[in-house]
């Protein structure tokens, strides 16, 4: 499989979730939903956007393991070549109960482990990191509601951002204006940057 094609799997993936996004958006607005309706629709879109995010990482990572990728911009070699996925998942999940694709910090020290170098992982610039860290956050934040998860939200992204205080929660910060014109939330930011970074990894 050529890795472009996994990078436009998801991009198709995140297009999809953006018209569910919009569709909800427009229902609210025609009031034929409550708001609490439309920050669940948020709180599963952003979720599963996330989990797009990390099926991509883990078809790649086992692909570049076993060989079966092609089309990247240089050789990818690691220490050991798996013919067999399976196995290959099973020596990198380990004793965890399952494999940590994020933040993003998890990849790369995996693949310090199974890669001989952390390409193309490295190729990743420090403010498409800090997204993906923002990211990472933020879907804690929503999934969990913990104090520790809700603390670090507002320490790392809220207290950082220009947000009125309707905004100042983990829906309220996604539904935000990244820019007035064209008229672009914080949601579609992240989204768009995702699909910006799965190309450069591919």
């Amino acid at each position: 499989m050529n890795t472009s094609l996994l990078s436009t799997q998801l991009t198709n993936k995140l297009k999809a979730l953006e018209r569910v996004r919009q569709r909800a958006e427009l229902q609210y607005q025609k009031k034929k939903i409550f708001k609490s309706d439309l920050e669940y629709m948020y709180a599963g879109i952003f979720i599963k956007m996330t989990n797009h995010f990390e099926v991509f990482l883990e078809n790649l990572y086992f692909g570049h393991m076993t060989n079966s990728l092609k089309g990247s911009s240089a050789p990818v070699k690691t220490f050991y070549s798996f013919k067999n996925r399976n196995l290959a998942f099973k020596i990198v999940k380990g004793e965890q109960p399952f494999i940590k694709w994020m933040p993003f910090e998890n990849l790369v020290q995996m693949s310090q482990i199974h890669f001989k170098s952390e390409f193309p992982f490295r190729l990743l610039t420090q403010a498409d990191k800090e997204i993906l860290n923002r990211i990472s956050t933020i879907r804690n934040a929503i999934a969990h509601t913990s104090p520790a998860s809700i603390e670090k939200l507002e320490k790392k992204i809220l207290n950082q951002t220009r947000l009125k205080p309707h905004e100042r929660n983990a829906i309220g910060y996604l539904r935000s204006s990244y820019t007035i014109t064209p008229l672009t939330s914080r949601y579609q930011e992240l989204s768009d940057a995702m699909s910006v970074i799965a190309q450069k990894l591919c």
